[in-house]
């Protein structure tokens, strides 16, 4: 499979709700951005189907959609977050999933954003599962890598080598077979 696939469904929905996440949180569409480009590489590896990866590239897209719902200086803040800034930061998964379960946009790809920081261990949030779709596997490594070897406001970004090394240190919590994936594609 290339990279030409085509996103099947509600296609004005998606560019709307992107364009929207572009226009009000640049600093978090660029994030999305690579995220999704990460992960559509890694689902072509690991040879999901063609609706899996319109799947994947829409949730993978709007997976910090929630963003839009947290205050822009917490985001933005160049140090380290206290415990009740990052307990507010963390909602945003739930946000962006309540704001877009009538979107018309599929329970997958819904799943996918809700789950994002889920870990196989259990030891994600909003929920603490261990049950996650391939998308959201695929999507929580993709979205760690990303923050991991890119600029943040209180970080700079790690080479690819470290950023492997720390997710390798944290197998658990992710699934191996997307985590090889990464180290095939990276």
């Amino acid at each position: 499979m290339s990279l030409d696939f085509k996103i099947t469904e509600n296609v004005e929905v998606v560019n709307t709700l992107i364009k929207e996440l572009a226009t009000k949180a640049p600093e978090v569409n660029e994030h999305c951005k690579g995220v999704c480009f990460l992960s559509i590489r890694l689902g072509i590896k690991l040879q999901l189907n063609e609706k899996e990866i319109s799947n994947l590239f829409i949730a993978a897209r709007l997976h910090d959609y929630g963003k839009l719902f947290v205050d822009r200086n917490l985001l933005l803040k160049n140090c380290v977050l206290s415990k009740e800034e990052f307990t507010v930061v963390r909602e945003h998964s739930r946000l962006g999933y309540e704001a877009l379960k009538d979107s018309g946009l599929s329970k997958d790809v819904l799943q996918a954003i809700l789950y994002h920081h889920e870990r196989l261990d259990g030891s994600g949030y909003p929920e603490g599962s261990k049950k996650l779709s391939s998308i959201t596997r695929i999507l929580a490594v993709s979205d760690v890598f990303n923050a991991l070897t890119s600029n943040r406001p209180y970080k700079n970004a790690y080479d690819k080598e470290f950023a492997q090394k720390i997710m390798e240190e944290e197998r658990k919590k992710f699934d191996s077979s997307v985590l090889e994936a990464l180290y095939a594609v990276c």
